[in-house]
């Protein structure tokens, strides 16, 4: 499939090229600015925070802006992925009415090929895969190959002793974007600011599979685990779990 060759990778709040390569390349970007978040002000920007064992993960796609027409159906694509975050979305119809740009319709041909369970690319929990979502550009190689290119990030204020994380859902192929307080003389590693972390969160923080999650549960002393008196959930004390985490990772 031909992609655009010229695009880059964009800080988006400085706006300056940070990456260059092909469309879709899943390369990771540390970027010591903060995102944008719609309806705030620069000063406003909440600050992102590298995950614990991994670096910060903000990044957005351009194409070549001398292709307006490309720039502006990708923006229009991020709108409509935006409007549509729940578990299983299929946006395709909506999707190619925008895309009429042959590079970008073969770009979504390509990221729902690397999503669709039954192409086995990425194999994971089946019910989770069901939840992936159809229509949407994704990264097609690199780290986060069959992510999405666009992330969700604050849209409101936080506090100003909070920010958040940028993490992975590797069986939904999803970020999870995440409140964290950030570092303390008394802490000096984020936390989320719930008190409960449930399997979801969980794996997300450690950039596992379910699969790897349930095997360390089995298998494993997991720290910060409550145990559910009649139930399979699976909940966790934060403090004692982010404690264990960051000796795992660090």
């Amino acid at each position: 499939m031909a992609l655009p060759e010229e695009a880059f990778l964009l800080c988006p709040a400085c706006r300056q090229t940070v990456l260059s390569g092909l469309a879709g390349n899943g390369s990771s970007v540390t970027s010591e600015a903060s995102p944008p978040a719609a309806l705030l002000a620069d000063s406003e920007l909440p600050e992102e925070l590298p995950p614990i064992g991994h670096e910060r993960r903000s990044f957005s796609y351009s194409g070549e802006l001398r292709d307006h027409t490309i720039t502006e159906q990708l923006e229009a694509l991020g709108r409509l992925e935006a409007e549509n975050r729940w578990p299983g979305a299929n946006i395709r119809a909506e999707a190619d009415c925008i895309a009429s740009h042959p590079e970008l319709r073969g770009w979504l041909r390509e990221s729902d090929r690397i999503a669709d369970p039954k192409e086995k690319e990425i194999r994971r929990r089946s019910d989770l895969v069901r939840q992936r979502r159809f229509g949407i550009l994704r990264f097609l190689n690199g780290e986060d190959r069959g992510f999405p290119i666009n992330q969700p990030l604050p849209l409101h204020r936080l506090l100003q002793d909070q920010g958040f994380w940028i993490l992975r859902l590797r069986d939904e192929l999803e970020w999870l974007m995440m409140p964290v307080f950030k570092p303390t003389r008394a802490r000096p590693y984020p936390r989320p600011t719930k008190d409960r972390l449930n399997h979801r969160e969980a794996r997300a923080i450690l950039d596992w599979t379910a699969f790897h999650l349930d095997m360390w549960l089995s298998d494993h002393r997991v720290l910060g685990r409550i145990v559910i008196a009649n139930s399979r959930g699976v909940m966790f004390d934060t403090d004692a779990f982010i404690r264990w985490v960051y000796a795992l990772m660090n």
